[in-house]
């Protein structure tokens, strides 16, 4: 009995150890291919900076990086992961001195043209006006990590920095010659600027399909779209804010796009910044407001912004960016109460029109198919529900089914992804049973949360379906949209 037990024991712990032994080996082989992708990148952003180069020496350093890429390719298909991290370090270090050989001299000359913008503003920036003198200031800080980037030969960084800091110089001195006016005039030269911009971002995402490029590009969009709307509404000042902050965002865009990963603290340093100044306009516009909920959501989203900041002072950089998002995010509904509810009825009407693209195409994709009927009965009805909404004034729910149906039918209009294990959409699927369990017995019960939980339900059922069909990617699909749409019921629904 006991040499029984014995043998069960034994063959637990080998059954445990092999276990481990599996998970590291997927969370190596994860890890290794992320850093593959990102080495990609980095070649294709080499590639463009050397076309038409023929220094014998960067191309050398090319071509060693590119052998080094093969190899770590080969050593991953051998699942020898260590190995391939290792050639891959190895040809980013290439690659970084291949860059930072190319990107030295430009970042030199950027520095001179900010040291002439400088020069010119300090002449007429000081006393002609807070606004000015802030932008002026922000400049001086931008020089400053550019300096520092530069010394430790991070140049896409530093040429980042400078050009920023032209931008925030010019600005100022732009502001301090016109008397602190900001006309019609100057308000389309930023949309020019911005949209100039924008169409050079797209196509930098569009390459590289890094989540942070695009997480910036769809920020710096709906500052362009906020723009839009503030100028037509007679208020320059605000559109101009509002477009520059949409051109700096569409800077680090293209920056996170061509392969250049600022730090953590960087990046919460530059979250922080940012959206201070975003709050500072929706300060001013809530200011206006007399009802007591604006002011009480003005103290949350100014509580939030100053703990980002203690966050950053005391190097906890997640915690900064975090906080800084949240911060964000009720800036624009301040902004949204105060004067742009036009600006959300636009982007509802906006999506609806993409929904409705989507769809057409999913069916022409997906035509005697049917595993895809379910998937458009589903993204059907969500565009129902948006047009109910639209029809009621109701542009903030009507935004949750339109953007629910577009992620719906993403994946099925997009080039096919890494196979789906069918135990991770069981996963996730999970989650969303915990997470409906949640909401129903602790969120606030109302029409919005019950139609919410209801179609979540529904989309709970169809990848049921769909992992039945063994067709585990459709299903992970509907359920993380089903998820989109709990969270949502999670929170009070704005008209």
């Amino acid at each position: 009995m006991m040499r029984v037990k014995s043998a069960r024991l034994r063959f637990g712990l080998v059954m445990a150890m092999l276990l481990v032994a599996a998970q590291a080996w997927g969370q190596g082989q994860r890890g290794a291919q992320a850093a593959l992708d990102q080495l990609d990148r980095q070649l294709r952003t080499a590639e463009e900076l050397l076309a038409g180069n023929d220094d014998p020496n960067l191309r050398g350093l090319l071509e060693q990086a590119r052998q080094l890429r093969g190899r770590a390719a080969s050593e991953m298909a051998a699942g020898r992961h260590g190995q391939a991290a290792t050639h891959i370090a190895t040809a980013r270090r290439l690659l970084d001195q291949l860059t930072g050989r190319l990107l030295r001299n430009p970042v030199g000359q950027l520095g001179a043209r900010l040291d002439e913008v400088l020069r010119q503003a300090e002449a007429v920036v000081p006393g002609s006006g807070p606004e000015a003198e802030r932008l002026l200031a922000q400049a001086r800080q931008q020089q400053r990590r550019a300096v520092e980037a530069a010394a430790q030969q991070r140049y896409q960084a530093a040429a980042e920095y400078y050009r920023v800091a032209i931008y925030l110089g010019r600005r100022a001195l732009e502001l301090a010659q016109s008397g602190g006016r900001a006309g019609n005039e100057r308000v389309q030269e930023a949309r020019e600027q911005y949209e100039s911009l924008l169409a050079v971002a797209e196509q930098a995402v569009a390459r590289s399909n890094d989540p942070l490029a695009r997480r910036s590009l769809e920020q710096a969009r709906r500052q362009g779209l906020l723009a839009q709307r503030t100028s037509q509404r007679g208020q320059p000042a605000m559109a101009m804010e509002l477009y520059h902050q949409g051109i700096r965002l569409l800077l680090r865009c293209i920056s996170l796009a061509e392969g250049q990963r600022p730090s953590l603290r960087e990046r919460a340093e530059e979250e922080v910044e940012r959206v201070g100044e975003l709050m500072a306009e929706a300060s001013r516009e809530a200011s206006r407001s007399p009802r007591p909920e604006t002011q009480l959501l003005l103290q949350r989203g100014l509580g939030l912004l100053a703990q980002a900041q203690r966050d950053l002072d005391r190097g906890a950089f997640a915690l900064a960016l975090r906080n800084a998002e949240l911060a964000e995010g009720i800036a624009y509904r301040l902004l949204r109460r105060s004067s742009l509810g036009e600006a959300l009825a636009l982007r509802a009407e906006e999506e609806l029109a993409r929904l409705q693209q989507d769809l057409e195409q999913a069916r022409h994709r997906l035509a005697g198919q049917p595993a895809g009927e379910e998937l458009l009965i589903q993204a059907a009805r969500l565009e129902r529900l948006a047009e109910a909404a639209l029809e009621q004034g109701r542009h903030r729910l009507a935004l949750v089914w339109l953007l629910a149906g577009t992620r719906l039918l993403a994946p099925a209009l997009s080039a096919p992804e890494a196979t789906t294990a069918p135990t991770a959409a069981v996963q996730r699927m999970e989650e969303l049973d915990r997470a409906l369990a949640e909401v129903q017995a602790t969120a606030k019960v109302n029409d919005d949360t019950r139609v919410l939980v209801a179609q979540a339900q529904a989309l709970r059922a169809a990848a049921l379906q769909a992992l039945q069909r063994q067709e585990p990617a459709m299903a992970r699909g509907m359920v993380e949209t089903a998820l989109d749409l709990v969270a949502k019921a999670r929170e009070p629904m704005e008209q």
